[in-house]
């Protein structure tokens, strides 16, 4: 008599059958799917290994999701206390906050739009260096201050202001540090 096949399901994050089976149930919190739904063909059987890395790979994109520094949490709670007024606790505002990335994240998994790797378009070169050149300053203002680095949003306020007010000079460092690479690229013979 023929075995029948189970469903692949995850106990504290381990397949709990042989691979024998063609489907895997992938579910955290609010949020179930399962490998045949992403595209995965039926019939097609998953090894353990894979199903260990599909269901960790969705456990970890959702954890990912409803990541939040400090300035997005109090963001998220301002935002909470205009829209419902002024008893909703931080907590109560992240987690919805939360709520709302992992929905998102999980009709992004669905739809195939999830993309992995790179983050997004890079700047230019050159605004990168210029970027690199402002934080650089920022830096050493702050230790010479005896203050802490400023981080995230506030950072990257900052650095919008330093470019604003000493942009021309730091676009002319930019292009002497870029040229300076390119030249000990081409010293050394190296064809990139």
């Amino acid at each position: 008599m023929a075995k029948a096949k189970k469903e692949t399901t995850m106990q504290n994050d381990t397949p709990t059958d042989a691979p024998t089976s063609d489907n895997l149930t992938l579910e955290y919190g609010d949020w179930k799917t399962d490998a045949q739904a992403l595209g995965w063909p039926v019939g097609s059987p998953i090894s353990k290994q894979l199903a260990y890395v599909m269901a960790n790979g969705f456990k970890q994109s959702m954890t990912d999701a409803s990541a939040m520094t400090k300035e997005q949490k109090a963001k998220a709670h301002t935002d909470a206390i205009a829209t419902h007024g002024a008893d909703v606790t931080e907590a109560q505002a992240v987690e919805a906050k939360a709520h709302e990335q992992r929905t998102k994240r999980f009709a992004d998994i669905l739809a195939g739009s999830v993309g992995f790797g790179g983050g997004g378009p890079k700047l230019p070169q050159i605004d990168r260096v210029m970027r690199d050149i402002a934080e650089e300053q920022i830096k050493a203002a702050v230790v010479k201050m005896g203050k802490a680095m400023p981080k995230g949003d506030n950072l990257k306020t900052l650095i919008e202001k330093r470019l604003a007010v000493a942009g021309d000079a730091i676009r002319t460092q930019a292009a002497a540090r870029i040229d300076a690479a390119k030249s000990a690229v081409d010293d050394l013979g190296i064809d990139l």
